[in-house]
């Protein structure tokens, strides 16, 4: 009887770490998300679980990043503001690395730090198997 009631925990419990490793809507437990600031300046955050590398999670903001610049035909983006944390959960061994940022997009590269939204997108999504959905 044991046996039976570990089984469906083992099968919940890899289904969870799984789901914060995946480039997907934030699901509470880990993924992307982004609010709007104004017209052209969005948040975004990204939060992966202790069993995926740090950079993933600054990947998948920046993935995201391209892909609201995309989405709103904006070919540029720059980061105006970056931050990147590490937190435990209730166990010192379940850590989330956060990585937040603040975006700007822009219709042209006026010589500033910016990165092109479609050449981001494709390289993360070829690193990360990602549809390419990046289109003008």
């Amino acid at each position: 009887m044991k046996k039976l009631m570990i089984l469906p925990l083992v099968a919940v419990l890899a289904g969870c770490g799984a789901s914060f490793n995946k480039y997907e809507p934030m699901t509470g437990w880990g993924g992307y998300s982004n609010t709007q600031v104004n017209n052209d300046t969005y948040e975004v955050r990204a939060v992966v679980n202790f069993k995926t590398q740090a950079q993933v999670a600054k990947d998948y903001a920046l993935t995201r990043a391209a892909q609201i610049a995309c989405d709103k035909g904006y070919p540029f983006f720059e980061i105006i503001d970056q931050s990147f944390t590490t937190t435990t959960g209730k166990r010192s061994s379940d850590y989330f690395t956060i990585s937040d940022m603040t975006v700007k997009l822009h219709r042209s590269d006026t010589g500033g730090s910016f990165y092109d939204a479609h050449i981001v997108y494709r390289e993360m999504g070829q690193k990360y198997t990602l549809p390419d959905s990046c289109q003008f």
